[in-house]
């Protein structure tokens, strides 16, 4: 069984020589240390830490404005590098500056660890999945609310879940058993609930959404027979006639190395969907549906043909029964997080085996 040991986490540092930042410090000569990659420890308060990353982001979209998408991908590269070289000591699991928050993480995930540092940017990741996970987020289409996990990414927008939940409404075919690949948070798992599926396994690369949901479902009252598993796409899966594949992937082409993981639900490698593809085929009973759910982002941002259209002709095999499309609106307001939605448009795949 997975634990919060076992987890996905930022790997403590220890930087041997480093400069210390304190509310008297020159401000302009803590940026120049960021922007040559020497590392910066704050040892004042946490706002002292904000106020150094604000100038830092000010300084890159300086050199990188935000005029274009290349612009935009090179500023987001450069600040995760530079941003990363300013720290925070822990001692204890408590942030040793002022007016710091507490982060219950820390101590799940360094119960042990007395003295260490981690960047500023490692430390907001964690204090903003702390409270996501303390708080939860609630959704119009489930009776419960969504406890994402560190490093488990969740939708902040909803249209593709949308189309998912209406199509299901009005699903006339057998729910003897599903597989969602990819699960990260859950929910596509948990609309398969809803509509009364009674075999659900689920499928994650990312150790800690197994432990988020494993999490989650203890606090839930279920009937189905639900089994989530760590392996890529549906290598681990045994299982052969199964009534429906759902699979939620990445949008954008990755072109920079992928670490996180959240970083793998947003960016996919070349050989994604030859190989999900490869793998649904061996699995998925006749007549039987694979449903995708994509958007147009990769083609607007990236001048890249729509993957799932370009794979598929490598699969006569395959043919598509229905593709549903719905303009992208804003994210959720839940999460607060700003988007551009013009000219976006989600989409819903539904594949089937030729007779």
């Amino acid at each position: 069984m997975l634990s919060h040991n076992s987890s996905n986490k930022p790997i403590p540092k220890n930087p041997k020589e480093f400069f210390i930042a304190n509310k008297n410090s020159n401000l302009t000569e803590i940026l120049e240390l960021l922007m040559s990659d020497s590392p910066v420890v704050v040892n004042d308060s946490y706002s002292l830490g904000l106020k150094i990353l604000n100038n830092l982001k000010k300084i890159l979209k300086k050199k990188y404005p935000f005029n274009n998408y290349s612009n935009k991908r090179q500023y987001r590269k450069h600040y995760r590098s530079k941003s990363h070289n300013l720290f925070l000591r822990i001692k204890d699991q408590k942030l040793q500056v002022k007016n710091a928050p507490d982060i219950g993480w820390l101590e799940l995930f360094y119960p042990k660890k007395e003295e260490f540092y981690l960047s500023f940017p490692e430390i907001q990741g964690l204090n903003g999945s702390w409270q996501w996970y303390q708080n939860g987020i609630k959704f119009d289409f489930l009776d419960f609310k969504i406890h994402p996990y560190y490093d488990v990414y969740f939708p902040t927008r909803l249209d593709h879940i949308l189309l998912f939940d209406e199509w299901l409404s009005n699903y006339q075919g057998p729910k003897n058993s599903a597989i969602d690949v990819g699960f990260g948070s859950g929910i596509l798992s948990f609309i398969l609930m809803k509509y009364q599926f009674n075999s659900i396994i689920g499928t994650e690369i990312n150790p800690n959404a197994i432990i988020g949901i494993n999490h989650q479902l203890k606090k839930l009252n279920h009937q189905q027979n639900l089994q989530f598993i760590k392996c890529d796409l549906l290598s681990g899966i045994q299982h052969q006639n199964i009534d429906l594949i759902v699979f939620n992937p990445p949008w954008l082409p990755a072109q920079h190395p992928i670490k996180s993981g959240i970083d793998k639900a947003i960016y996919y490698p070349t050989n994604l969907f030859f190989d999900f593809f490869t793998q649904a085929i061996s699995k998925i009973t006749s007549g039987g549906n694979i449903i995708l759910l994509f958007s147009n982002m990769a083609e607007l941002f990236t001048d890249t043909d729509n993957p799932i259209q370009s794979t598929l002709e490598k699969f006569p095999s395959l043919h598509i029964k229905e593709k549903l499309q719905r303009k992208a609106s804003s994210s959720s307001n839940k999460t607060r997080r700003k988007s551009n939605t013009k000219n976006q448009f989600v989409e819903m795949w539904v594949i089937q085996l030729k007779e």
